[in-house]
Protein backbone atom coordinates (compact mmCIF):
# COMPACT_ATOMS: atom_id res chain seq x y z
CA UNK A 1 0.00 0.00 0.00
CA UNK A 2 1.71 3.11 -1.24
CA UNK A 3 1.81 6.02 1.04
CA UNK A 4 0.84 9.84 0.78
CA UNK A 5 3.09 12.69 0.72
CA UNK A 6 1.66 15.38 3.13
CA UNK A 7 1.75 19.55 1.60
CA UNK A 8 3.36 21.35 3.91
CA UNK A 9 2.45 24.93 4.53
CA UNK A 10 5.27 26.94 4.24
CA UNK A 11 3.62 30.12 4.57
CA UNK A 12 4.31 31.67 7.64
CA UNK A 13 8.76 31.24 6.51
CA UNK A 14 8.11 33.26 3.83
CA UNK A 15 6.48 35.67 5.56
CA UNK A 16 9.26 36.01 8.48
CA UNK A 17 11.39 35.85 5.29
CA UNK A 18 10.17 38.73 3.35
CA UNK A 19 9.50 41.17 7.42
CA UNK A 20 13.56 40.44 7.40
CA UNK A 21 13.78 41.25 3.64
CA UNK A 22 11.85 44.87 4.99
CA UNK A 23 14.20 45.26 7.86
CA UNK A 24 16.61 45.29 5.30
CA UNK A 25 15.12 47.13 3.15
CA UNK A 26 14.81 44.96 0.11
CA UNK A 27 11.70 45.79 -1.51
CA UNK A 28 11.76 43.89 -3.78
CA UNK A 29 12.81 40.54 -2.16
CA UNK A 30 10.03 40.80 0.47
CA UNK A 31 7.40 41.50 -2.55
CA UNK A 32 9.03 37.73 -3.95
CA UNK A 33 8.28 36.15 -0.19
CA UNK A 34 5.45 37.95 0.15
CA UNK A 35 3.97 36.54 -2.85
CA UNK A 36 5.27 32.99 -2.08
CA UNK A 37 3.59 32.99 1.11
CA UNK A 38 0.72 34.21 -0.58
CA UNK A 39 0.44 30.79 -2.58
CA UNK A 40 1.31 28.65 -0.02
CA UNK A 41 -1.84 30.24 2.10
CA UNK A 42 -4.64 32.51 -0.38
CA UNK A 43 -6.22 33.02 3.08
CA UNK A 44 -3.18 34.68 4.69
CA UNK A 45 -4.73 37.81 5.06
CA UNK A 46 -2.08 39.98 6.87
CA UNK A 47 0.93 38.83 4.32
CA UNK A 48 -1.92 40.62 1.28
CA UNK A 49 -1.68 43.61 3.55
CA UNK A 50 1.95 43.65 4.30
CA UNK A 51 2.25 42.91 0.02
CA UNK A 52 0.38 46.06 -0.24
CA UNK A 53 2.21 48.30 1.95
CA UNK A 54 5.25 46.78 0.21
CA UNK A 55 3.84 47.64 -3.34
CA UNK A 56 2.61 51.23 -1.86
CA UNK A 57 6.20 51.90 -1.01
CA UNK A 58 7.19 50.65 -4.06
CA UNK A 59 5.03 53.50 -5.89
CA UNK A 60 2.56 50.55 -7.34
CA UNK A 61 -0.59 52.28 -5.58
CA UNK A 62 -3.12 50.14 -8.02
CA UNK A 63 -1.73 47.15 -6.68
CA UNK A 64 -1.46 47.84 -3.65
CA UNK A 65 -5.01 48.66 -3.20
CA UNK A 66 -6.05 45.32 -4.76
CA UNK A 67 -3.94 43.71 -2.14
CA UNK A 68 -5.69 45.82 0.68
CA UNK A 69 -9.04 44.60 -0.82
CA UNK A 70 -8.21 41.01 -0.54
CA UNK A 71 -7.24 41.38 2.90
CA UNK A 72 -10.10 43.00 3.91
CA UNK A 73 -12.80 40.51 2.44
CA UNK A 74 -10.77 38.21 4.41
CA UNK A 75 -10.38 39.57 7.47
CA UNK A 76 -12.65 42.59 7.38
CA UNK A 77 -11.85 43.91 11.17
CA UNK A 78 -8.06 44.70 11.11
CA UNK A 79 -7.88 48.48 11.54
CA UNK A 80 -4.23 48.66 10.36
CA UNK A 81 -5.44 47.26 6.72
CA UNK A 82 -8.11 49.92 5.81
CA UNK A 83 -5.64 52.67 7.86
CA UNK A 84 -3.05 51.85 4.63
CA UNK A 85 -5.62 51.48 2.07
CA UNK A 86 -6.58 55.07 2.80
CA UNK A 87 -3.12 56.06 2.44
CA UNK A 88 -2.83 54.36 -1.36
CA UNK A 89 -6.15 56.16 -2.04
CA UNK A 90 -4.87 59.54 -0.96
CA UNK A 91 -1.58 59.13 -3.07
CA UNK A 92 -3.86 58.75 -5.74
CA UNK A 93 -5.49 61.75 -4.78
CA UNK A 94 -9.14 59.91 -4.13
CA UNK A 95 -9.63 61.59 -1.03
CA UNK A 96 -12.88 61.29 -0.43
CA UNK A 97 -12.34 57.08 -0.83
CA UNK A 98 -9.39 57.69 1.87
CA UNK A 99 -11.61 59.50 4.00
CA UNK A 100 -13.97 56.70 4.27
CA UNK A 101 -10.97 54.10 4.86
CA UNK A 102 -9.40 56.25 7.80
CA UNK A 103 -13.13 56.45 8.74
CA UNK A 104 -13.62 52.60 9.09
CA UNK A 105 -10.10 52.58 10.56
CA UNK A 106 -11.25 54.60 13.73
CA UNK A 107 -14.45 52.82 14.06
CA UNK A 108 -12.69 49.52 14.28
CA UNK A 109 -9.47 51.48 16.89
CA UNK A 110 -10.40 54.23 18.29
CA UNK A 111 -6.87 54.35 19.37
CA UNK A 112 -5.35 54.13 16.51
CA UNK A 113 -3.32 57.52 16.35
CA UNK A 114 -2.00 57.12 13.00
CA UNK A 115 -5.67 57.22 11.31
CA UNK A 116 -7.07 60.51 13.18
CA UNK A 117 -3.19 61.71 11.86
CA UNK A 118 -3.62 60.44 8.10
CA UNK A 119 -7.39 61.67 7.76
CA UNK A 120 -6.14 65.08 8.84
CA UNK A 121 -3.56 65.37 5.80
CA UNK A 122 -6.57 64.00 3.76
CA UNK A 123 -8.14 66.64 4.83
CA UNK A 124 -5.81 69.16 4.65
CA UNK A 125 -4.87 68.30 1.10
CA UNK A 126 -8.75 69.49 0.38
CA UNK A 127 -8.64 72.69 2.38
CA UNK A 128 -10.37 71.74 5.16
CA UNK A 129 -8.33 73.06 7.64
CA UNK A 130 -10.65 72.85 10.79
CA UNK A 131 -11.41 69.35 10.77
CA UNK A 132 -7.78 68.54 9.89
CA UNK A 133 -6.60 70.33 13.35
CA UNK A 134 -9.35 68.43 15.59
CA UNK A 135 -8.08 65.09 14.03
CA UNK A 136 -4.53 65.88 14.83
CA UNK A 137 -5.49 67.55 18.20
CA UNK A 138 -6.92 63.71 18.53
CA UNK A 139 -4.03 61.77 17.18
CA UNK A 140 -1.47 64.66 19.62
CA UNK A 141 -4.08 63.25 22.40
CA UNK A 142 -3.36 59.91 21.81
CA UNK A 143 0.35 59.84 21.17
CA UNK A 144 2.01 62.80 22.04
CA UNK A 145 5.86 61.67 21.09
CA UNK A 146 4.50 60.86 17.24
CA UNK A 147 7.20 63.33 15.43
CA UNK A 148 4.80 62.89 12.16
CA UNK A 149 1.71 64.31 13.70
CA UNK A 150 3.85 67.69 14.82
CA UNK A 151 5.54 67.99 11.35
CA UNK A 152 2.29 67.46 9.63
CA UNK A 153 0.55 70.28 11.72
CA UNK A 154 3.57 72.05 10.77
CA UNK A 155 3.06 71.74 7.63
CA UNK A 156 -1.02 72.69 7.84
CA UNK A 157 0.00 75.80 9.41
CA UNK A 158 2.22 76.29 6.73
CA UNK A 159 -0.41 76.23 4.05
CA UNK A 160 -1.92 78.84 5.87
CA UNK A 161 0.80 80.92 5.80
CA UNK A 162 0.94 81.04 9.52
CA UNK A 163 4.90 80.86 9.29
CA UNK A 164 5.70 82.00 12.94
CA UNK A 165 3.15 79.27 14.47
CA UNK A 166 4.38 76.69 12.42
CA UNK A 167 8.26 76.65 13.42
CA UNK A 168 7.46 75.25 16.85
CA UNK A 169 5.86 72.37 15.46
CA UNK A 170 9.03 71.22 13.40
CA UNK A 171 11.06 72.26 16.32
CA UNK A 172 9.13 69.53 18.30
CA UNK A 173 9.38 67.25 15.46
CA UNK A 174 12.76 67.48 15.12
CA UNK A 175 13.40 66.73 18.88
CA UNK A 176 11.54 63.88 18.61
CA UNK A 177 12.83 62.60 15.92
CA UNK A 178 16.29 63.77 14.73
CA UNK A 179 15.75 61.74 11.74
CA UNK A 180 12.95 63.22 10.23
CA UNK A 181 14.28 64.47 7.23
CA UNK A 182 11.09 66.34 6.22
CA UNK A 183 10.86 67.82 8.95
CA UNK A 184 14.34 69.52 8.12
CA UNK A 185 13.30 70.60 4.63
CA UNK A 186 10.17 71.93 6.05
CA UNK A 187 11.58 74.28 9.09
CA UNK A 188 13.74 75.15 5.70
CA UNK A 189 11.23 76.48 4.10
CA UNK A 190 9.93 78.48 6.88
CA UNK A 191 12.86 79.73 7.45
CA UNK A 192 13.48 81.24 3.99
CA UNK A 193 9.60 82.60 4.46
CA UNK A 194 10.46 84.42 7.44
CA UNK A 195 13.67 86.10 6.19
CA UNK A 196 16.36 83.80 7.74
CA UNK A 197 17.92 82.02 4.63
CA UNK A 198 20.87 80.98 6.60
CA UNK A 199 18.98 78.61 8.75
CA UNK A 200 17.26 77.59 5.64
CA UNK A 201 19.83 76.10 3.96
CA UNK A 202 21.48 74.47 6.94
CA UNK A 203 17.89 72.54 7.51
CA UNK A 204 17.53 71.78 4.02
CA UNK A 205 21.57 71.14 3.94
CA UNK A 206 20.45 68.16 6.89
CA UNK A 207 17.37 66.84 5.04
CA UNK A 208 19.38 65.98 2.18
CA UNK A 209 22.26 64.54 4.40
CA UNK A 210 19.55 62.19 5.86
CA UNK A 211 16.84 61.36 2.41
CA UNK A 212 19.25 62.33 -0.47
CA UNK A 213 16.83 61.05 -2.75
CA UNK A 214 14.16 63.65 -1.53
CA UNK A 215 13.75 65.94 -4.85
CA UNK A 216 11.85 68.37 -2.04
CA UNK A 217 14.52 69.06 -0.42
CA UNK A 218 17.19 69.56 -3.29
CA UNK A 219 14.67 71.91 -4.64
CA UNK A 220 13.69 73.97 -1.48
CA UNK A 221 17.91 74.91 -1.29
CA UNK A 222 17.97 75.89 -4.57
CA UNK A 223 15.04 77.71 -4.29
CA UNK A 224 16.74 79.73 -0.99
CA UNK A 225 20.02 79.38 -3.06
CA UNK A 226 18.06 81.59 -5.61
CA UNK A 227 17.18 83.83 -2.43
CA UNK A 228 20.51 84.41 -1.72
CA UNK A 229 21.41 85.44 -5.53
CA UNK A 230 23.98 82.40 -5.94
CA UNK A 231 21.89 81.24 -8.78
CA UNK A 232 25.07 78.65 -10.27
CA UNK A 233 23.78 76.51 -6.51
CA UNK A 234 20.38 77.01 -7.43
CA UNK A 235 20.85 74.97 -11.11
CA UNK A 236 23.12 72.53 -9.36
CA UNK A 237 20.52 71.53 -7.02
CA UNK A 238 17.47 71.79 -9.48
CA UNK A 239 19.34 69.45 -11.70
CA UNK A 240 19.52 66.90 -8.91
CA UNK A 241 15.80 67.74 -7.72
CA UNK A 242 14.75 66.66 -11.72
CA UNK A 243 16.58 63.80 -12.25
CA UNK A 244 14.95 62.18 -9.19
CA UNK A 245 11.53 63.51 -9.95
CA UNK A 246 11.27 64.33 -13.96
CA UNK A 247 7.98 65.87 -13.84
CA UNK A 248 8.60 68.67 -10.88
CA UNK A 249 7.11 71.24 -12.63
CA UNK A 250 8.64 73.89 -9.92
CA UNK A 251 12.27 72.48 -10.42
CA UNK A 252 12.33 73.08 -13.89
CA UNK A 253 10.67 77.25 -12.71
CA UNK A 254 13.14 77.58 -10.57
CA UNK A 255 16.17 76.32 -12.35
CA UNK A 256 14.67 78.24 -15.47
CA UNK A 257 14.85 81.63 -13.48
CA UNK A 258 18.22 80.51 -12.09
CA UNK A 259 19.38 80.36 -15.82
CA UNK A 260 17.70 83.78 -16.70
CA UNK A 261 19.41 85.47 -14.46
CA UNK A 262 22.78 83.72 -14.62
CA UNK A 263 21.87 85.49 -18.75
CA UNK A 264 21.86 81.93 -20.30
CA UNK A 265 18.46 81.70 -21.96
CA UNK A 266 18.20 78.00 -22.28
CA UNK A 267 16.54 78.93 -18.92
CA UNK A 268 13.13 79.90 -20.96
CA UNK A 269 13.01 76.25 -22.28
CA UNK A 270 12.63 75.48 -18.83
CA UNK A 271 9.92 77.64 -18.22
CA UNK A 272 7.98 76.63 -20.79
CA UNK A 273 8.59 72.87 -19.25
CA UNK A 274 6.88 74.20 -16.13
CA UNK A 275 3.94 75.26 -18.02
CA UNK A 276 3.66 72.18 -19.99
CA UNK A 277 4.04 70.53 -16.39
CA UNK A 278 1.34 72.53 -14.66
CA UNK A 279 3.47 75.28 -12.57
CA UNK A 280 0.95 78.23 -12.51
CA UNK A 281 3.41 80.82 -12.34
CA UNK A 282 5.04 79.92 -15.33
CA UNK A 283 2.79 82.21 -17.34
CA UNK A 284 4.68 85.07 -15.98
CA UNK A 285 7.88 84.31 -16.04
CA UNK A 286 7.91 83.41 -19.52
CA UNK A 287 5.65 87.02 -20.33
CA UNK A 288 8.43 88.69 -18.05
CA UNK A 289 11.77 87.12 -19.15
CA UNK A 290 10.80 85.52 -22.72
CA UNK A 291 9.05 87.61 -24.97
Amino acid sequence: MALSSCMMDHSKEFYQKALDDENRKDLKAALNDYTQAIKENPKYAVAYCNRGLVKYHMGNLEDAIRDYDVAITLDPTDAIVYNNRGLAEADNNNYKSAIKNYNKAIELDPTMSRAYDNRGLAEGDQGKYDEAMKDYNMALKLDSNDSYIYNNIGFLLYKQKAYSEALPYYNKAIKLDPTLSAAFDNRGLIEYHLANDSAGIIDCSKSISLDSSSAFAWNNRGLIEYDMQNYAGTIKDCNKAISLSPNMAVAFLNRGIAKIKSGDKSGCEDLTRAKTLGDANADDFLADYCQ
